[in-house]
C-alpha cells in the first residue's frame, strides 16, 4: 500500500480502528468517543489487543531500532506504539516529533513509544525519532496479528495460517508540496538555484572552515561553489562555513534559535514529481500504483471472509488469554502499580500478577487456567543414590521420592536453558506435569534432553500432543 503521511502500530491504531467502529454524527459527540477508546485503550480490559511482543524493526542497513539494541531482554512487551512519520505531526497534532520532519530529506521519521500518559506528560506529546532511509518490520507467530493504520486509516494486520509476516517500508516518490505561511518558521525551508535554506536550522556547528559576515548571500554562495564547500549557516550576523557535503549537512541538522542553514543541492533547481530507485524498483512502484489506482491492490490486501473465518477458528481453538507460546508461559509478579488493573479474559479487577511469557493480567482463575494448560517441567539427576553399589534400587527410589533432589517447576523454555548451562555429563530424568497428567523419562545426559525439548517429539512419547502449540486470547479481539 501506499502512505503518504505516517504509518503505526499499536495503540494510536487499535484506538483509530475502534472509533471508526463507533464514529458519531456530531463533533462534539466524536472528541467523547475518541477520549473513551483512548481510555479503553490504556486502562481498560481491552489494553491487550496493543500488544507488540516480539515485533522488530531494522532499519535498511541492518540496525535493530526496535526493539532497542541496548535493552537486555530481546523483546517489545512495555512498548504501547511505533511507526513513522512524513509529516510533522499527526492524531489532530496531538503526536509530533520532537526533531521537526525534513520534506525533502529523503528519510522517514521511526519513533517508538513506551508510555502515551508519560510522554505526554514529559514532552507535552512529543516523541523522540530517528531518520532513516527505511525499515522492515517482521511480525512473529507468536501474535494472532498488529493494529496498525496509515494515514488515518486503520487496519489489523494478520497472516490467515497463523504464520510469520513481514512489511518492507522505503520511499517510492518524490512529490513537491507547497509550503504554506502558516508553517512555523522553525520548520521552514525553500529550495532555489542550488541551494536549499533551513530557518532556525544549523548543522555541524563548530566545525567551520572559515567565517565572513553575512552582508551579502549571494558572495557566501559563491564562496561556497568556488571552494566546494556544502554550505554555510548564519548566525548573528555573520556565515560560517562548513567543507561537509550537502547529505552530510543535512543528515545532521538541528534546531538551532535565530539560525540559518544554507546547504548546496544541485537538484534543488527541479523540484518535480519523480519515481525513486533503481529500474526494477521503479517499475515495481509503477505496476503497484496501477492496481491501486483500478482497485486491484484492494482485494489482494484485503482479508476475505475465509482469512476472517480462518483467524476467528484459530482463536476460538487455543486455550484462554494471552497471546503466548505455552512451552513459555509462567506466572509473575509484575510489581506495585496504581493502574487499576483488568483481567485479560473476563474483564474483572485483579492484582498486578500474570503470565510472564505474554505479559497479561489475569485475575486467580483464570491465571489457573492460563497456567494449567501449559506443560510444567522438573528434573533430577538419574543416576542419584546410585553412586554406592549397596541397595542401589531402593537408593535411587528413595532419591527420585525426595524433593530436594528434583529442580524448581518451571516451564520448557526455562528447562531448555538450564540444560544449556549443565555441563556434567550424567544422565537425567525428565518429568512434564500437563493437564493433570505426569509423565517422566529419562535422558542420557542434559544434552539429549534439551534437545528432545527443542524438537517437541516429547508430544508423542509422553501422550501430550497438542501441549506444545501456540496459544492465543480469543477474548482480546
Amino acid at each position: 500500500f501506499l502512505s503518504l503521511l505516517y504509518v503505526s502500530m499499536g495503540f494510536e491504531a487499535f484506538v483509530a480502528s475502534q472509533f471508526e467502529l463507533n464514529r458519531k454524527d456530531g463533533r462534539l459527540a466524536n472528541f467523547v468517543e475518541y477520549a473513551k477508546q483512548i481510555g479503553a485503550g490504556l486502562l481498560g480490559a481491552r489494553r491487550g489487543n496493543v500488544n507488540l511482543t516480539g515485533v522488530k524493526v531494522e532499519t535498511l542497513d541492518g540496525v535493530q531500532f526496535f526493539p532497542p539494541p541496548d535493552k537486555e531482554s530481546d523483546t517489545s512487551d512495555e512498548y504501547i506504539s511505533l511507526g513513522f512519520m512524513n509529516i510533522n505531526s499527526y492524531s489532530g497534532g496531538n503526536i509530533s516529533a520532537v526533531d521537526a520532519a525534513l520534506f525533502d530529506d529523503g528519510r522517514m521519521d521511526v519513533f517508538r513509544q513506551r508510555d502515551w500518559i508519560a510522554n505526554e506528560l514529559r514532552r507535552g506529546g512529543k516523541t523522540p525519532t530517528v531518520k532513516v532511509e527505511g525499515i522492515s518490520v517482521d511480525v512473529p507467530d507468536t501474535l494472532p496479528g498488529v493494529f496498525c493504520q496509515y494515514d488515518g486509516e486503520a487496519r489489523y494486520a494478520f497472516c490467515p495460517q497463523g504464520k510469520e509476516f513481514g512489511m518492507d517500508i522505503r520511499r517510492v516518490m518524490v512529490i513537491p508540496v507547497v509550503i504554506g505561511p502558516a508553517l512555523s518558521s522553525q520548520e521552514a525551508f525553500r529550495t532555489s538555484c542550488g541551494w536549499v535554506e533551513y530557518e532556525n536550522m544549523d548543522s555541524l556547528a563548530g566545525q567551520n572552515e572559515g567565517e565572513i559576515p553575512a552582508d551579502y548571500i549571494d558572495e557566501c554562495k559563491s564562496l561556497c561553489e568556488r571552494h566546494d564547500w556544502g554550505g554555510f549557516s548564519v548566525f548573528r550576523g555573520r556565515a560560517f562555513f562548513r567543507k561537509h557535503t550537502g547529505g552530510e549537512l543535512k543528515k545532521n541538522l538541528v534546531a538551532k534559535g535565530n539560525c540559518k542553514m544554507f546547504i548546496r543541492d544541485i537538484s534543488a533547481d527541479h523540484p518535480e514529481f519523480r519515481i525513486t530507485g533503481t529500474d526494477e524498483e521503479r517499475d515495481q512502484t509503477l505496476t503497484r500504483l496501477r492496481r491501486w489506482v483500478s482497485g486491484a491492490i484492494r482485494e489482494e490486501l484485503n482479508a476475505t471472509a475465509e482469512d476472517v473465518e480462518l483467524l476467528h477458528k484459530g482463536l476460538l481453538e487455543m486455550n484462554p488469554g494471552g497471546a503466548c507460546q505455552l512451552d513459555h508461559r509462567n506466572r509473575m509478579m509484575f510489581g506495585v502499580t496504581l493502574r487499576r488493573l483488568i483481567c485479560a479474559v473476563c474483564g474483572e479487577a485483579c492484582r498486578n500478577e500474570g503470565c510472564g511469557a505474554c505479559k497479561q493480567r489475569f485475575c486467580a482463575k483464570h491465571l489457573a487456567e492460563h497456567l494449567d494448560a501449559a506443560p510444567k517441567v522438573q528434573w533430577m539427576w538419574a543416576d542419584a543414590g546410585t553412586l554406592i553399589p549397596v541397595f542401589a534400587g531402593m537408593r535411587k527410589e528413595m532419591a527420585k521420592r525426595n524433593k530436594a533432589r528434583w529442580s524448581a517447576t518451571m516451564n520448557v523454555s526455562e528447562a531448555i536453558l538450564a540444560f544449556e548451562q549443565q555441563t556434567a555429563v550424567r544422565p537425567v530424568r525428565l518429568s512434564i506435569e500437563c493437564l493433570g497428567t505426569t509423565t517422566e523419562k529419562e535422558f542420557e545426559g542434559p544434552a539429549q534432553a534439551k534437545e528432545e525439548l527443542e524438537r517437541g517429539e516429547l508430544r508423542s512419547d509422553l501422550g501430550l500432543e497438542g501441549v506444545f502449540k501456540r496459544s492465543y486470547s480469543s477474548a482480546s479481539l
